[in-house]
C-alpha cells in the first residue's frame, strides 16, 4: 500500500540535494467524500492521505474511513511524476477538468510574480533528467514564472511525495480515465464499487512530460 503525503521539506529532507532521474506522466488515485455545494456544484477538498498510487490502496483507505452513510469516490487523477534518488514527487491539480493546462514546461517570464526571487542557478526548464528536484517543485508554485495564469491558492495544485524509491506508478495509457463510486454491502462486508466515466483530460500532463 502506498499512500502519498503532502510535500514538505520535513518529510522529504534530502530534496535540496537531489536531481531528477526522469519525468513521467502517470495516474494516481484520489479519494474524496465530497459534498454538494450551492447550485449542486460538486466541491472537492484535498486532505492529506487521500492520494494513492494504486486503486487497491485507495480502496483500503476508504475502508478505514468508512462510517455509516458515507459515500466515497475514487478518481484516476493524471499527474506529473518526478522520479529522484530519494523517492518520487507527484504534481496534479484538482477542481479542473484539465489539470496543469496553464503550466508551461518552459519559463514564460524573466522573473517570478509579485517580487519573489529566483533560486540560485535558476533554469528555464526543469522537466528533464538532471534538473534540480527542488527547482522542479518550485516551478509549480502559483507565483512562479511557469504559469500562463496563476492557479487558485487553495484546493488546486497538489504536490505529494513518496519516499519509496522503487514506487510503482501507473502510466497514462488510455484517453478515457475511470472513476468509482462506493456503495454499502452491509456492515461486516467490504464496500462495493461502481465504475463510471471520468472527464479529466490528460493532454496537458502528457505534453509536460514529453
Amino acid at each position: 500500500m502506498t499512500q502519498l503525503s503532502t510535500f514538505d521539506t520535513k518529510n522529504f529532507p534530502t530534496i535540496a540535494d537531489t536531481r531528477l532521474l526522469g519525468v513521467r506522466s502517470c495516474l494516481i488515485y484520489y479519494v474524496t467524500t465530497g459534498r454538494n455545494a450551492w447550485h449542486s456544484t460538486w466541491v472537492q477538498q484535498y486532505s492529506n492521505g487521500c492520494m494513492h498510487t494504486s486503486i487497491s490502496s485507495a480502496k483500503e483507505y476508504a475502508e478505514r474511513l468508512r462510517t455509516q452513510g458515507t459515500v466515497f469516490t475514487i478518481k484516476q487523477q493524471p499527474s506529473i511524476g518526478l522520479l529522484t534518488t530519494s523517492g518520487a514527487v507527484f504534481v496534479t491539480q484538482i477542481n479542473t477538468t484539465s489539470p496543469l493546462s496553464d503550466y508551461s514546461e518552459d519559463a514564460l517570464h524573466d522573473a517570478p510574480q509579485d517580487g519573489a526571487k529566483l533560486i540560485d542557478g535558476a533554469q528555464n526548464n526543469y522537466m528533464k533528467e538532471g534538473a534540480s528536484t527542488l527547482g522542479a517543485i518550485l516551478s509549480f508554485d502559483r507565483l512562479s514564472r511557469f504559469w500562463r495564469t496563476p492557479p487558485p491558492a487553495k484546493n488546486s495544485v497538489i504536490i505529494i511525495t513518496s519516499e519509496q524509491i522503487d514506487v510503482n506508478i501507473d502510466p497514462i495509457e488510455k484517453e478515457k480515465l475511470k472513476a468509482w463510486s462506493s456503495y454499502s454491502n452491509g456492515s461486516g462486508y467490504l464496500l462495493g464499487w461502481r465504475e463510471r466515466e471520468n472527464n479529466l483530460s490528460t493532454n496537458a500532463i502528457r505534453k509536460i512530460a514529453d
